[in-house]
């Protein structure tokens, strides 16, 4: 018999749930276990799922969870934080560290929902993510509220890390200077979000990414970094004019436990890096990493170098680094 387990503030009012069996009829928990855990044992009878919502009782009436419903399957448990009264889009904001702007995203439902911690995704070029550059942005609000509105991976806090503005300063933070920008980074950054945010610091639990030149610093803070970042995603990096310190410290150094995921356009100037991509991701496979368990390489024919092209694939490695299993 599957169980279902609903993690929320006790003290904020009782909770049931409500299935497609009879959307009127309340499912009651059973007693509540520190304060916090809400408990449902579902006899699914002959069927194989059941779709279901939760419910919270309050003096003004019932709410149900924001969000579309949810899925239990036969012989898998589910862990819910639900949220009621909070809206269904996430909240960015602002902050300086060490000198230094960063935009954080906090999935809605965080505010409410106080028991909930949250694995962390580190992007570079953090002004490039949420408002749109010379007409262009990567829409990573808009990717995230609905992903965590269909509950299709596990929320998490987004931290974009901007660099000065200029192509000097990217120049400097992901080529030039990787190790002063990865001090920043790893000293500063961080510890200031682990200690303001709900977060989950493992490196199990912490991302980064980022696009061309960004992409190529996410990786050296991955590969320079394991115990921090235990994943990373490089869109269309900026191998062919930057790439070869890179791939001279990847040759020298022993693979370390991440995973990462690596991709290119075919189109646009130099085909995007298409084959430099794939002269990394040769060189990732020699080193002993496995396409498909802790590698995953694509390529897209019709995608140039721009945040539009990188918009559309945003959403890859969210699932495959924060999937909902």
């Amino acid at each position: 018999m599957p169980k279902i387990t609903l993690i929320y503030p006790a003290h904020l009012g009782s909770i049931s749930l409500r299935t497609e069996l009879d959307w009127n009829r309340d499912h009651p928990s059973r007693p509540v276990r520190q304060g916090v855990f809400h408990d449902f044992d579902i006899d699914l009878g002959t069927r194989h799922s059941l779709v279901f919502k939760p419910v919270l009782h309050t003096p003004q009436g019932p709410l149900w969870s924001v969000g579309h419903n949810f899925r239990l399957r036969e012989g898998i448990d589910r862990e819910i934080y639900p949220f009621f009264s909070e809206g269904s889009r996430g909240e960015v904001l602002p902050a300086q560290v060490a000198g230094r702007k960063i935009s954080i995203y906090l999935p809605a439902g965080y505010s409410e929902n106080t028991l909930k911690h949250y694995p962390v995704l580190y992007m570079n070029d953090g002004q490039n993510l949420f408002e749109p550059r010379a007409g262009r942005d990567w829409k990573v609000d808009e990717t995230l509220d609905s992903f965590h509105l269909w509950s299709q991976i596990h929320k998490f806090i987004l931290v974009g890390i901007h660099h000065g503005g200029t192509h000097q300063d990217r120049e400097r933070d992901y080529a030039r200077r990787w190790p002063a920008y990865a001090e920043t980074v790893v000293k500063a950054i961080k510890p200031f979000v682990d200690q303001r945010f709900r977060t989950q610091p493992g490196p199990a639990h912490t991302a980064v990414a980022g696009s061309s030149l960004g992409g190529l610093g996410a990786l050296y803070l991955a590969w320079q970094h394991p115990e921090i970042f235990g994943s990373v995603a490089c869109f269309s990096g900026a191998f062919p004019n930057y790439g070869r310190p890179f791939l001279e410290m990847v040759d020298q150094r022993a693979r370390p436990p991440i995973r990462v995921y690596l991709d290119s356009g075919m189109a646009g100037f130099e085909y995007d890096g298409f084959e430099s991509t794939r002269e990394v991701r040769a060189l990732l496979l020699h080193k002993g990493f496995v396409q498909g368990r802790d590698l995953f390489y694509y390529s897209f024919p019709l995608d140039e170098h721009n945040e539009t092209a990188w918009a559309t694939r945003f959403s890859l490695p969210l699932q495959l680094f924060f999937g909902d299993s």
